[in-house]
């Protein structure tokens, strides 16, 4: 979703990279460490592999969140945070207890979708999105030998990041 932001930047001369956080993407999906102290923690290790002095980092919807822990518990590496919205949830109103969070914040069933008609959907939500946009949303999903698909970050795990 942010290769194309990366390839200008970098096109400007600044150093820039994306990571796929823990459970998303190609990186690693394990049954645990979703909690926001683990995540910020991987986030420092990223920054410190890169040897960047003190970047900028960004972060999308959970990663916002990522970002922003990242400042707090290691405000040495970085010189600044930006927090995307990623959502449609108002996350001001408040739930009285997990599960009705838990039924609010849960992503729609994809699983089994062709993928013609994920990105079809994708493009009438988002029109005026360039091809890198949704090759990047697209990027979300496994593509499978039938060419159906399956979000890489699985409910379970959604659901750990939520209680967070």
């Amino acid at each position: 979703m942010w290769d194309g932001v990366v390839e200008e930047l970098q096109a400007l001369g600044h150093p820039a990279a994306t990571v796929d956080q823990r459970g998303h993407g190609r990186s690693d999906k394990p049954d645990h460490g979703y909690d926001m102290a683990r995540v910020a923690d991987d986030a420092a290790a990223v920054v410190e592999a890169l040897g960047w002095s003190r970047p900028v980092v960004v972060g999308q919807s959970w990663g916002g969140n990522v970002v922003i822990e990242l400042a707090h518990r290691h405000p040495e590496l970085v010189a600044g945070v930006v927090a995307v919205d990623g959502g449609t949830i108002e996350l001001a109103r408040p739930f009285p207890e997990w599960e009705a969070c838990g039924a609010a914040m849960r992503p729609p069933p994809t699983t089994g979708t062709p993928l013609a008609d994920l990105e079809q959907m994708l493009r009438g939500l988002h029109p005026d999105w360039p091809e890198s946009g949704i090759a990047g949303m697209l990027a979300n999903w496994e593509v499978r030998a039938d060419g159906t698909v399956a979000p890489w970050l699985t409910l379970e795990r959604h659901l750990l990041i939520l209680r967070g």
